[in-house]
């Protein structure tokens, strides 16, 4: 991988700039503020001072010293100053005297000398730190100012491959499906060639779903993902999502219960992407659902909401896993043996509820007690429903037009439909949500 040149950091403040120990600036700076003070006072006595109190203007020098150069300069500057001012300022045999005040005056002078200089040193040496420091996390910021551009590159790359792949892909699965669907509309003889056409069927067409969600994908990742919002029938939405997970739950004779308005609720909404939220959750509930099942989906207008739940008897979640559930990639940490898909479908449907101004959360009571997803969407009715109750408890063939209440388990064999299709004013399908069924 190629490396970027590093990043050209502002300078950091003066509080904190590197100015590193000038013992020998210090060391003169406090001598020639020593001979200063001296000097002053012996030409101007009384100027700078009491007579009585000669070592304290000393301290200043001392000070400067201390601030500039550390422990070492002060000490000495101490020493010097004690010794000169001494030798000017304190009476001959005054040391010596039984009172012992000057004495005590010059040791006090040299205990603060030592202090100053103490200080001092731990301030430099927290500077010192300090700024070590300071430059580690200056070479951190780099580094991960680099990496990150190095990981957007690669994300970046990463999507157009998936979008070039995808495209690739797709494009000779197009006749394969197409040349499968004619093949099912002849009448063919041989049980043989008619069971080699349902499998390049099915399996060409789970290829074509796992391609369009690499699309998804990819359009989410490139920010392009966007909807196509119009008048959508809840119960045609339904039923097209039921119609595209028919197959799948008829192979692991799940058994589906369907709970919806029975009365027509049109809102404003994308039909195509609401398709493929429902059939995204149902085709969840079938992958982590044991053959025999029990899949339960529930429609309602709620307010100014429609609500979407998906309930399953499958193998649960974990508590650990639900907070990433909806994730990228993300396949928890209970997958059956045999399961198909890359993680990406509750993603999608994350996705999907979020542009159309809704929500998705999931629940389980743990591993082993199935699993519960809700969307819920803002809808805007354009045409109010009824005053009826909200919803009745269905188990329909999938064929059958949901306003129909039958009771027959979707496991018994029904002939394949495209019922939704011939209905008056029912929306047009998208291509991927048509498929040709066979019991």
């Amino acid at each position: 991988m190629k490396r970027l040149a590093p990043l050209v950091l502002p300078a950091l403040p003066d509080v904190v700039e590197p100015r590193g120990r000038r013992p020998w600036l210090a060391m003169a700076v406090g001598l020639g503020m020593e001979a200063l003070f001296t000097l002053i006072r012996v030409r101007f006595p009384g100027s700078l001072g009491a007579a009585d109190r000669p070592y304290l203007l000393y301290v200043s020098a001392v000070l400067a010293a201390a601030w500039l150069g550390g422990q070492l300069p002060a000490l000495a500057v101490t020493l010097t100053s004690a010794a000169v001012a001494t030798y000017f300022f304190v009476a001959p045999g005054a040391l010596a005297a039984a009172s012992g005040t000057e004495l005590t005056r010059l040791l006090i002078f040299l205990v603060a000398g030592l202090f100053l200089s103490l200080v001092c040193e731990a301030l430099h040496r927290a500077r010192e730190r300090m700024e070590e420091r300071t430059h580690e996390l200056q070479h951190e910021m780099r580094e991960r100012r680099i990496i990150e551009v190095e990981l957007r590159t690669v994300n970046e790359r990463k999507d157009q491959f998936l979008a070039i792949l995808a495209h690739e892909l797709r494009n000779p699965l197009t006749p394969i499906v197409s040349a499968a669907s004619l093949l099912h509309a002849r009448n063919l003889d041989d049980p043989v060639v008619r069971r080699a056409t349902t499998l390049i069927d099915r399996h060409a067409t789970h290829m074509v779903h796992l391609i369009d969600d690499l699309l998804d994908v990819a359009r989410i990742e490139r920010g392009t993902f966007e909807l196509r919002k119009g008048p959508v029938v809840v119960h045609e939405v339904v039923e097209c999502a039921i119609e595209h997970c028919r197959t799948a739950m008829m192979d692991r004779r799940h058994r589906l219960e369907l709970c919806v308005p029975d009365t027509r609720v049109v809102i404003e909404a994308d039909h195509v992407r609401l398709v493929q939220l429902i059939s995204n959750l149902l085709s969840n509930a079938i992958t982590y659902t044991p053959p025999g099942g029990e899949i339960r989906l529930q429609a309602a207008l709620v307010g100014t909401h429609l609500r979407l739940v998906v309930r399953d008897s499958g193998v649960g979640i974990a508590p650990d896993v639900i907070s990433r559930i909806f994730g990228l990639f993300e396949r928890g940490a209970a997958v059956p043996s045999g399961a198909t898909g890359l993680g990406i479908g509750l993603a999608l449907v994350h996705q999907i509820a979020r542009l159309h101004g809704g929500r998705v959360s999931a629940r389980s009571d743990g591993l082993g007690h199935g699993s519960e997803f809700t969307a819920v969407i803002p809808a805007v009715p354009v045409c109010a429903p009824a005053s009826v109750p909200l919803s009745v408890p269905l188990s329909v063939p999938l064929s059958t037009p949901l306003s129909t209440p039958l009771s027959m388990p979707l496991s018994v064999p029904v002939p394949a439909s495209v019922a939704a299709l011939e209905r008056p004013n029912a929306p047009a399908l998208h291509p991927r949500h048509i498929r040709a069924v066979t019991a």
